[in-house]
């Protein structure tokens, strides 16, 4: 008898594209349900516009597909402290609304991703997008990157869990 679908929903967030990525987990097997990007590139929109539609596109694939848990990047260090706040503010869109629909949310650094995908913290992005096409039994690699980024935070969730999950075996032995 199968186990019941455990479904986790990756987000690597942007102002300009917003990556999704959904996976299943059946029987400790991770298999591909749904990606995309949010594109808000095109006509001119304002900061507040561009917030907005990220939300409101978020609730309504959460409400699609019907995750139990919000997997999204931690903020990293950059640079540009104009394009932190701006992908800070991407982030928080999503993240509220991960919390409306009432999902967990967990974080992950992108060295933690990288790690957790390719078993090598400092992979190029070409690695990672080869990886998570391994790992799914894709036939190809996700036409955009942001969508290939949130499915490798969501497997490296999954990863995560295993790990949790064999030490919690582990210690009651």
């Amino acid at each position: 008898m199968a186990d019941t679908p455990h479904r986790i929903l990756g987000v690597d967030p942007g102002l300009t594209r917003t990556g999704y990525g959904i996976i299943d987990i059946i029987n400790d097997r991770a298999f591909l349900v749904h990606l995309g990007v949010i594109n808000n590139s095109g006509p001119k929109k304002s900061l507040p516009e561009k917030l907005f539609r990220i939300y409101n596109k978020m609730i309504r694939i959460i409400s699609d597909n019907h995750p139990s848990e919000m997997v999204i990047e931690e903020v990293f260090y950059a640079q540009n402290v104009q394009s932190a706040f701006k992908l800070g503010q991407a982030r928080a869109a999503a993240i509220l609304a991960g919390i409306n629909c009432e999902l967990k949310i967990h974080e992950y650094s992108a060295l933690e991703v990288k790690k957790s995908i390719t078993s090598y913290g400092r992979a190029t992005k070409e690695q990672v997008q080869h990886m998570v096409k391994i790992l799914l039994k894709l036939d190809e690699i996700p036409r955009y990157n942001d969508s290939s980024d949130a499915l490798a935070l969501s497997l490296c969730h999954f990863h995560s869990m295993k790990y949790r999950n064999l030490t919690k075996t582990a210690t009651t032995l």
